[in-house]
């Protein structure tokens, strides 16, 4: 495809920007709970299975509603501003719903689950939307979205971090999940107002199963995939638990000061 001007690029990098802004806040929602699972932990007495499971079931969501997604072909059905912004609202009410209703950890899953299914319908058609600005640059155009996707994911720890500590000096846990709720509103906001696709924009192939097929039977492909599978996996399972220990580690320093304090 060739573009009839340079005009037609106009706005490009405002586009990109905006894009990336829009990605950093909806992905928030993604370790909004994770991140406050000491503190769940606590109120809700979760054994050492629902705490793994308030990650892993994010992750399941997202594999679910990216099948749904490819199934559907609502990547090419719906404009994906529309989608990012549709998905990013749903995500932010089945996160809100947690501190609002506090509905206990079975619910909880449940609603982290629809979480990631929503997600399917945030990071995907954002990148096709960077895909459709760029092409000589497209690597420097796809490494500012995952650059955001990071940043977006890790901000809710921060946000646990910096919240002001409650009795028990344990982070108002609520306050997380409702701020990201509230990022990713302004997301959604964005990609409806903001965010459009660029001249370089085509329709996708439809989903087809021999595809499928394909890629497991050609084995570069398939090392590939399994290989990516296995680190992100990995690298989530990371996030969720560092920032865990590092937290412990950091109240039991304080408790063994403030018991040096007393016995001095």
């Amino acid at each position: 495809m060739t573009l009839s001007s340079h005009h037609s690029l106009d706005g490009k990098w405002r586009s990109l920007g905006f894009l990336s802004l829009a990605e950093l806040l909806a992905m928030t929602l993604w370790f909004s709970a994770s991140a406050v699972i000491p503190q769940l932990t606590a109120e809700w007495r979760l054994t050492s299975a629902q705490q793994s499971w308030m990650t892993m079931s994010v992750q399941v969501g997202f594999v679910v509603g990216a099948l749904i997604s490819a199934l559907l072909n609502l990547a090419d059905r719906i404009a994906n501003q529309y989608l990012f912004a549709v998905s990013t609202i749903l995500g932010a009410v089945c996160t809100a719903a947690v501190p609002l209703l506090n509905p206990g950890a079975t619910v909880t899953l449940v609603l982290r689950f629809c979480t990631g299914a929503t997600l399917a319908g945030v990071y995907p058609p954002a990148m096709k939307l960077v895909a459709t600005w760029c092409k000589e640059d497209r690597g420097l155009g796809i490494g500012m979205l995952v650059g955001a996707i990071t940043v977006g994911s890790a901000s809710p720890h921060l946000l646990n971090g910096l919240a002001v500590f409650g009795e028990g000096g344990m982070p108002p846990w609520r306050y997380v999940l409702l701020a990201t709720s509230g990022m990713a509103v302004i997301a959604s906001l964005i990609g409806i107002l903001v965010v459009r696709p660029g001249p370089y924009f085509s329709q996708s192939a439809p989903f087809d199963w021999k595809f499928i097929g394909r890629a497991l039977s050609d084995r570069p492909t398939r090392l590939a995939n399994f290989g990516y599978l296995g680190h992100m996996w990995e690298l989530y399972a990371m996030w969720t638990w560092a920032p865990a220990l590092l937290f412990d580690s950091f109240m039991a320093g304080a408790y063994s000061k403030s018991e040096g304090h007393l016995a001095g």
